[in-house]
């Protein structure tokens, strides 16, 4: 089996192997939906009216590939054939108990089989053997008219599992689609339904959602369809925050929103993203009103760090998501307040920009990139204004590095590596040479190692004698 197969051919194998062996298997959900959309998909789904285990191991042996990893108890197998992952399952009908999202499953035909799924734009079949397109519930109109529509009776399809609820909105923000109304109302009455849902369940899709080409139009929808408080109530309760710095502003939550949605029209980091969410969640628990003062927020990026832990543990976030997202939200007003100070050229400066690179460490880019999209304002000579003293910051940061790596430099050759290669006498010129190297070496235009400085050098002279001469106006 060759490893560059595209699967246009490898669905074409799969037919040619299920029509000579009198298997009815079908492509069913989201490589169709995809190749109507005209997007890329590397996983296929495929249904089987009758033993799809079997099916698989025999197709392995077909396409010489390693046998499938089997799950008999689901009736479910899955095939890697190169890059593409196919997942195969037995035709099935499925019953739920009002308690538990885990059906009761039964074989049955491909129609019945179709019925379960999650959404029209998803239930669409092709038989392998023929070409044959199964469309009973306009899923194609459906893809064109890019709206997110049950199968079956709206209330029933989230009843029985609710975690559809999210998928529709992870749906609605990867593909831009919009939820149909009658489905939406449904997706209203039960939301109370997903306290059955695991907390892993949940978090999975909310990762995904925040990975969506628009998180921030996805956290709106799930405002909109009551989703919020059950999935996110750190970021429900910034609704009752007021924006102290800025009264037109109508609230906090308002205000995180257009910042997650600038950061990931920038990034698709998602602790850089989930940074930019979560950047505000200390102020409901510090908000207070000073008189003479106004709203107050003291001490909130800290706050917010903590208050993230939890969150952290709640969704099962690893150590360097978590440990980036907590650093952001802690470190979050730190560039404003340096670039508001100023960046004179004194001591003070210096050191607060030391501290600065020393505590982002590795997150200085990801920390820029949320402090710039956390200057919103109706005033735009604010914004203008606030946006230079931040870029003015990021530049001196530049300039204060490349100091930093001069001090510490050291050239991989020294001069008299430089005199031996070019038969030099000592003098100025040697010094020059070696100068222009480590430049080239801090710019990054060479490594610094002393075969590649020295065949660099051998083989550039001439034109480096002529790059110091015309740096010296001769």
């Amino acid at each position: 089996m060759k490893k560059g197969l595209k699967e246009p051919e490898l669905i074409k194998k799969i037919g040619e192997f299920a029509a000579s062996a009198g298997w009815d298997a079908y492509l069913v959900g989201g490589y169709l939906r995809d190749r109507i959309l005209r997007r890329a998909c590397h996983d296929l789904d495929l249904v089987v009216i009758g033993d799809a285990t079997r099916f698989a191991r025999d197709l392995a042996r077909r396409l010489e590939v390693a046998p499938p990893m089997v799950y008999g108890r689901f009736g479910t197998a899955m095939l890697r054939v190169g890059h593409i992952t196919l997942e195969l399952a037995s035709a099935r009908r499925e019953s739920y108990q009002p308690d538990s999202r885990k059906p009761r499953v039964e074989p049955a035909n491909l129609a019945e089989d179709l019925r379960r799924r999650d959404f029209t734009i998803n239930a669409l079949a092709q038989s392998l053997s023929d070409g044959r397109l199964v469309d009973l519930f306009q899923g194609r109109q459906d893809i064109r008219n890019r709206v997110i529509r049950t199968p079956v009776e709206a209330d029933k399809t989230f009843f029985d599992d609710p975690l559809r609820m999210l998928r529709a909105v992870r749906f609605a923000a990867r593909l831009n689609f919009r939820i149909d109304p009658e489905t939406a109302a449904a997706i209203r009455r039960n939301v109370d339904r997903l306290k059955i849902v695991s907390r892993e369940r949940i978090a999975e899709e909310f990762l995904k959602i925040m990975a969506s080409p628009a998180p921030a139009q996805a956290i709106l929808l799930m405002n909109d369809l009551r989703l919020l408080p059950l999935v996110l109530p750190e970021i429900e309760n910034l609704k009752n925050v007021v924006a102290a710095d800025d009264r037109e502003c109508k609230n906090v939550f308002r205000h995180t929103l257009i910042v997650l949605d600038r950061v990931s029209r920038k990034t698709r980091d998602l602790p850089t993203r989930l940074g930019a969410l979560f950047h505000d969640i200390g102020k409901p628990a510090t908000q207070r009103y000073v008189p003479g003062e106004g709203w107050t927020f003291h001490d909130h990026p800290l706050v917010g760090s903590r208050i993230f832990q939890e969150i952290a543990r709640r969704f099962n976030l690893g150590a360097p998501v978590r440990n980036k997202v907590s650093r952001l939200i802690e470190f979050h007003l730190r560039p404003h307040y340096l670039a508001g100070a100023g960046v004179e050229e004194d001591g003070a400066t210096g050191r607060a920009i030391n501290h600065l690179v020393n505590d982002s460490g590795p997150y200085l880019a990801s920390l820029f990139i949320l402090a710039k999209a956390d200057l919103t304002s109706r005033n735009e000579n604010k914004v203008r204004r606030g946006l230079a003293e931040i870029e003015a910051l990021e530049e001196k940061i530049r300039i204060w590095k490349r100091q930093q790596r001069r001090a510490t430099f050291r050239l991989a050759i020294d001069g008299n590596d430089i005199m031996s290669l070019l038969a030099l006498k000592p003098g100025p010129e040697v010094g020059k040479i070696k100068t222009e190297l480590e430049q080239a070496v801090l710019e990054g235009k060479l490594p610094n190692q002393k075969r590649a400085l020295k065949k660099s050098l051998k083989s550039g002279y001439n034109s480096l004698k002529i790059t110091i001469r015309q740096k010296e106006g001769l």
